[in-house]
């Protein structure tokens, strides 16, 4: 019998149960248990299989969950087969909390708290038993029942994890360790809005709970980042982090091993396709262990191997795309870089640290940037090294999945500065091969763009017209110095519907103030014969036509020279040419 391809079940019983693919991460539980530390905290991207993982250690340490038997669960799993004496003495033995503040998502901090108290009620019904124990006095049900009602004011709700430990060990005898799945998730939809009186509730809940609790085992909690605002975790006793900069323990546990998403295309016989999907969705590096994005594959698989931004699809963002549109001018410009880059990565390294604070990303601050995205999975690593107390990271887009969102966001930087009702226009008159129009456009949006962007070399005006021209996305490959004839082009594109026969080559100069704008462009255009270009786009044998566009910048004028031509080299229009200037536009 095939197992089911497990799409967003992050419930461990529930996909036991069902008899669904599961990659087996089980020898983190026992990782877990024999961990010194008091308090554990794991951050790792969103949807990088943080709730599975704690949802499996809760029906490890608990006899039963939801009226559900755990102890068979773990038969079949690796923990049982090398470690079946540590199962023996552990499974089943303790009483434990889990609860996930991933849908806690306010719009206000009214609202923050109201998700948070109904969490926290849907939380205590799981242990509706309590009710019936002759363990508790009166008045410690009494003080369960208003957690079961939800009818606890704000003071009550900062004990509430507090309060349920303690119910747990009088019932059971033994202390309870707490899981907190997600504990950052209400920080980052606060963040500029609420966000301080948010801070203040959760690092009460936290330290109630965690800090000096007598009746805790041991407090582990995931979440995206590690916030340092507030001291929101530094007051924690003995509180160790593993984060994607400093684990060396967990780093297999999250993610998708090379070895695990190669068994899985075998399970799901796609086998075939791997090449492609991996070079989609693979990149992400911890110490020496490659991993995958495991709701990418997952996603990927059940769709039967067709590839999507599957996991830049599944938020909001906001937190990121807050901090990269209102990133200072300096910094826009170092992530002009991974846009034309050829391996998707920045050229110097940069620092960062594996904590942050959210009043650093409302600045210019270069290494708060960096730090959240890399936390986040939007950059990876790919060396680092040691720097005081931070690192000094080579950093890099992951893979080609997360490179959509930096086009999307790229294109987002130009919308501040560009009016939406010009931009179709660029693109009609840049596709049509209308020179007056395109120029005209051009020069409307650097006269927009120079206060947003800094134009100092060829590499700048690249940057840019790969922005203006990644909506055309849909209906075109496009190239960034791709190898063609006896050298690169600068920008190519193609049409996807194979009834169109028209390919287009873009050239670029940069005119200093002593060269002569015209001639630049003339031989921009000529360069694309003398080197061949168009020879990049033979092997699309329903291109007949060829575009080829000589243009040259100078600060807010744009002069463009082009021609129609045949794939053979016969012209069939004479070099045409148009020049468009702020001043013109002005008279």
């Amino acid at each position: 019998m095939s197992k089911r391809i497990p799409d967003g079940i992050d419930n461990f019983h529930k996909l036991i149960a069902e008899n669904c693919l599961f990659v087996d991460k089980s020898l983190f539980v026992k990782d877990i248990i024999e961990n010194d530390s008091d308090i554990i905290l794991i951050t790792r991207p969103r949807r990088w299989g943080k709730t599975l993982n704690m949802s499996m250690l809760h029906h490890f340490l608990s006899p039963e969950v939801n009226m559900h038997q755990t102890e068979s669960l773990f038969d079949n799993l690796l923990i049982t087969k090398e470690f079946p004496e540590f199962v023996a003495h552990h499974q089943g033995k303790y009483p434990a909390i889990f609860v996930t503040f991933k849908g806690v998502k306010g719009n206000s901090f009214e609202n923050a708290i109201a998700q948070i108290r109904e969490t926290i009620k849907a939380l205590y019904l799981e242990y509706f038993y309590l009710t019936e124990s002759s363990e508790l006095n009166k008045y410690e049900k009494c003080e369960l029942d208003k957690y079961l009602t939800g009818n606890v004011d704000q003071a009550e709700l900062e004990n509430s994890l507090l309060v349920l430990s303690k119910l747990l060990k009088k019932h059971h005898g033994e202390n309870a360790y707490i899981l907190i799945d997600e504990y950052d998730t209400p920080m980052n939809f606060a963040y500029g809005n609420y966000l301080d009186s948010l801070t203040v509730f959760m690092k009460t809940l936290l330290g109630n709970a965690l800090k000096g609790n007598t009746y805790l085992q041991k407090g582990i909690m995931t979440g995206i980042l590690y916030i340092s605002k507030n001291n929101l975790l530094s007051d924690l006793n003995n509180l160790k982090e593993y984060t994607l900069l400093t684990d060396k323990t967990y780093q297999a546990s999250f993610g998708f091993t090379e070895a695990e998403v190669d068994a899985l295309f075998i399970e799901t016989k796609l086998v075939k396709n791997s090449a492609a999907i991996k070079a989609w969705y693979n990149g992400y590096q911890i110490e020496e262990t490659v991993l995958y994005n495991p709701f990418s594959i997952i996603r990927c698989l059940s769709n039967k191997g067709e590839i999507g931004p599957y996991w830049v699809n599944t938020a909001s963002d906001k937190l990121l795309k807050t901090a990269l549109l209102n990133a200072s001018l300096e910094v826009k410009k170092e992530f002009e870089q991974l846009l034309v880059s050829e391996n998707m990565s920045l050229i110097s390294p940069v620092i960062v640290t594996d904590r942050v604070r959210y009043d650093d990303l409302s600045s210019s601050n270069n290494m708060a940037l960096c730090s959240l995205l890399l936390a986040s999975g939007y950059l990876k690593y790919m060396q680092k090294a040691p720097s005081g107390i931070y690192y000094d990271c080579l950093l890099a887009i992951p893979n080609q999945e997360v490179r959509t969102i930096y086009d999307s966001i790229f294109r987002e930087w130009l919308k501040e500065c560009l009016q939406e009702t010009y931009y179709h226009p660029f693109l009609k008159a840049l596709t049509e091969g209308n020179a007056q129009g395109l120029a005209q456009r051009l020069s409307d949006y650097l006269m927009a763009c120079t206060s947003f962007f800094d134009f100092k070399n060829e590499s700048n005006y690249h940057t840019f017209m790969l922005g203006l021209i990644c909506s055309l996305k849909d209906t075109h490959y496009f190239y960034s110095n791709p190898e063609a004839g006896r050298g690169r082009a600068d920008i190519m594109l193609v049409p996807k519907n194979t009834t169109k026969n028209l390919g287009i080559i873009l050239e670029f100069k940069y005119t200093k103030a002593d060269e002569d704008q015209t001639e630049l462009a003339k031989k921009a255009l000529a360069q694309i014969d003398i080197k061949s270009y168009d020879a990049f786009l033979k092997q699309y044998t329903y291109i007949d036509q060829v575009l080829k566009v000589g243009i040259a910048f100078l600060d807010k004028s744009v002069v463009i020279y082009d021609r129609l031509d045949d794939l053979h080299n016969h012209p069939l229009t004479e070099m045409e040419s148009c020049s468009w200037s702020i001043d013109e536009a002005i008279e």
